[in-house]
């Protein structure tokens, strides 16, 4: 297989440079300032619901509406492909196929769009009582600034040799950086929306290897999802954009232009007047020059006193209630207590007692576990009021329950609020009871040496060491590729929270994948790793792969003693491989083992042949079956559909991907303008290698099936299959 001028070497240095540009970028977010303390790794969940607030920047919050999944989905409209890049960068397609546009949501809300400044959005990943967003974005960004899918963009990477400084990580480069070209990414550029997904299917797509939008398969666990498109700036470099794509958000901040209300101050505090009487309150707003001025009135027992649009109080039964002035955003407040009696007197004294002016609780918050409680206690002032009857109240009594007395219980974990409300006056003080799980002592372990898959000759000392967590004494055993044990230690020390240990592999170690089991009491689960030992050479005797564009796939496979060379000191990568050399590769990947069949229908396989047990296997597993008429073909070049149908069979027979029909088969093999070239019975096997990205095209629109493949493209796929496998 000849890869397209730099296109796979550069698609490899992009994906080595991707991966170190993950872990760059993953820690600088951490510290950026602003950001919220969420882990991009960290799984959560769906949002139950989706609430909309509104407010003034440095004000409060007012909650304006909340959605349920229902609601969202009456409301949907929206069902696009949206193109992002993430950090790498590498392009990302995530196919919603059921969203709601931004703006039928502000206008579902009553929200002018005119009036936004930005959007706060909150997702569960990040705990509620931080109060913090994952992400804050301008009204410009999202919804002022065209927006775009480019469904080309994969194919349409520009690899560049120059010096000057990467706009990405900002350090200073001479070397080859790729970039979208914007011209070709720009010539099928859908303009879409910005919308909250309920569900969606985000995909990474690699250069060469594009997607298409997929609206079958469709995940809602990370509901909801804001999902913008990408601006048409491609031509100054790529804009990261998937970060700002948050998930499982459950609320969402709309922060308006204009001056917040910081307080509300209304004339009285404290009235009274008797039954049939009225009383005109009036409200100061602070600042004097807040934009929304606006506030609502209302009374907590309109039984004893009702209250209009204009703060104008009429007494109707003898009690005491509650007037409160509230404003419209930001939810503000101030309130005045009347006290309605039989008789006459606004302006103090009253006929009913002594009032209630306020109350409090000993605590503000409190910490349980589940089945744990604590009491609260209530304190009316002033000390002497006639009424000084409390009623208790929970937010969210799945969480936590509060009883007559105060007395509050632990039932799940989350947060409730607790409210004791006076009865005269309705007064209320909150206490919130944050419930958690009593952490449980367990032990934990992790290997730090070997590393995966490292590897080792006969006689070599292998070190093993680790760390370990809330556990005295572990047990390590080493297990050889038959499942004999070589080595056994037994009552290691791991008080210290580290451990090491060490064998000296025999001269005659069999070659192959060793396992390391820990296990010790308390331990939360068996703990394993893995080594290789290899009997032939290793990847650095090879001097032909050095700085071979398939050099890490080569060195992987031959330090783990799948590959050989074709001498001690040459591999060879560019030479064509043969079916019975490509069988023997898959044998030892797959770790097939050896099938006797003293009956094997191949005629053109004698009896000793060198590769004879590896086929026995490769057919026993329903890898192979041959040209037909009693012919397999040993010496025979391999094809690149051969190559491809045989380790797709791999994946099939060990349920790791399922056959596309003819319809998905034909949509995935569209873009080659050879695949007639194809034969019928390697079609599916080949779109299928294709889809998981095991198989590359020769060029982006080609895929060269009858082309006879290299040691280094069988190097590359083996080793991508045991990727897919692992």
């Amino acid at each position: 297989m000849q890869f397209k001028g730099s296109a796979f070497k550069a698609g490899w240095r992009n994906f080595v440079t991707c991966l170190m540009a993950v872990l760059t970028l993953g820690l600088l977010w951490s510290a950026l300032p602003g950001a919220a303390s969420a882990d991009s790794n960290t799984t959560s969940y769906p949002a139950p619901q989706f609430e909309v607030r509104a407010g003034y920047s440095g004000g409060n919050y007012t909650s304006v509406k909340t959605f349920q999944r229902s609601d969202l989905e009456a409301l949907a409209n929206v069902q696009q492909a949206y193109t992002l890049i993430d950090n790498m960068p590498c392009t990302v397609i995530d196919s919603v196929g059921e969203g709601v546009r931004l703006t039928d949501i502000l206008q579902a809300c009553n929200i002018d769009v005119s009036k936004v400044n930005s959007f706060r959005f909150y997702t569960t990943d990040i705990p509620e009582s931080a109060n913090q967003p994952y992400e804050t974005l301008p009204k410009s960004y999202l919804l002022d600034t065209p927006r775009y899918y480019f469904p080309n963009i994969a194919d349409s990477w520009t690899t560049v040799d120059q010096s000057g400084t990467d706009p990405i990580n900002g350090y200073p480069y001479d070397k080859q950086i790729s970039f979208p070209d914007a011209v070709d990414a720009a010539a099928y550029a859908v303009q879409v929306p910005t919308v909250i997904a309920i569900t969606d299917n985000w995909q990474r797509e690699f250069s060469g290897n594009p997607l298409q939008p997929d609206f079958t398969t469709q995940d809602d666990s990370v509901r909801f999802r804001l999902v913008f498109g990408k601006t048409n700036d491609l031509a100054s470099g790529p804009e990261h954009t998937a970060s700002k794509s948050a998930r499982w958000v459950y609320q969402m901040d709309v922060v308006l232009n204009g001056t917040a209300v910081n307080k509300v101050s209304l004339n009285e505090t404290v009235a009274n007047i008797a039954v049939g009487e009225s009383m005109q309150l009036k409200v100061t707003v602070d600042p004097s020059n807040a934009t929304d001025q606006r506030v609502a009135w209302s009374s907590d027992k309109p039984s004893v006193a009702t209250v209009d649009a204009t703060g104008k109080v009429t007494g109707l039964a003898a009690g005491t209630a509650k007037i409160n002035a509230t404003t419209k955003i930001g939810g503000v407040q101030d309130t005045c207590v009347v006290t309605v009696g039989s008789g006459g007197g606004s302006g103090g004294g009253g006929s009913s007692g002594v009032a209630v002016t306020g109350v409090s609780l000993n605590k503000a918050t409190a910490n349980i576990a589940i089945g744990g409680d604590d009491q609260l206690t209530v304190t009316v002032d002033p000390s002497n009021a006639t009424d000084q009857r409390v009623a208790w109240s929970s937010d969210k009594p799945s969480v936590a329950t509060v009883d007559a007395t105060g007395k509050v219980t632990g039932l799940a974990m989350g947060t409730a609020k607790i409210t004791a409300t006076t009865e005269s006056g309705g007064f209320q003080a909150t206490c919130v009871v944050t419930v958690s799980v009593a952490p449980a002592v367990v032990g934990t372990a992790a290997l730090t040496a070997p590393a995966a898959g490292q590897a080792y000759h006969p006689g070599d000392k292998v070190t093993i060491s680790g760390t370990a967590h809330n556990l005295s004494a572990l047990t390590i055993t080493v297990n050889d590729p038959g499942g004999k044990t070589v080595y056994a230690a037994s009552a290691l020390d791991a008080s210290s929270g580290s451990f090491t240990t060490g064998f000296t592999l025999a001269g005659d170690a069999a070659a192959g994948r060793y396992s390391i089991d820990i296990t010790g009491t308390g331990l939360i689960s068996a703990q394993t790793g893995t080594f290789v030992v290899t009997t032939g050479v290793s990847s650095g005797d090879f001097g032909d792969i050095q700085n071979h564009w398939a050099q890490k796939q080569i060195a992987d496979l031959v330090d783990r003693g799948v590959l050989k060379g074709v001498n001690e000191s040459e591999f060879m990568p560019d030479a064509n491989v043969t079916r019975a050399q490509f069988t023997t590769m898959l044998a030892g990947i797959l770790d097939l083992g050896s099938q006797q069949e003293a009956n094997l229908a191949f005629t053109d396989i004698p009896v000793g042949a060198w590769y004879r047990d590896n086929v026995s296997a490769a057919v026993y597993a329903g890898l192979i079956s041959g040209y037909g008429s009693g012919l397999f073909g040993p010496d025979d070049l391999i094809t690149r559909q051969q190559m491809a149908s045989m380790v797709v069979r791999a994946l099939l027979t060990r349920q790791k991907a399922t056959r596309p029909n003819e319809s998905e088969t034909a949509a995935i093999l569209a873009r080659f303008r050879d695949q007639s070239s194809i034969s019928d019975w390697a079609r599916s096997e080949v779109a299928l290698a294709v889809q998981q990205g095991i198989v590359h095209g020769m060029t982006s629109d080609t895929f060269a099936p009858q082309a006879k493949a290299t040691r280094a493209e069988a190097a590359v796929i083996i080793w991508g299959l045991a990727a897919q496998l692992q």
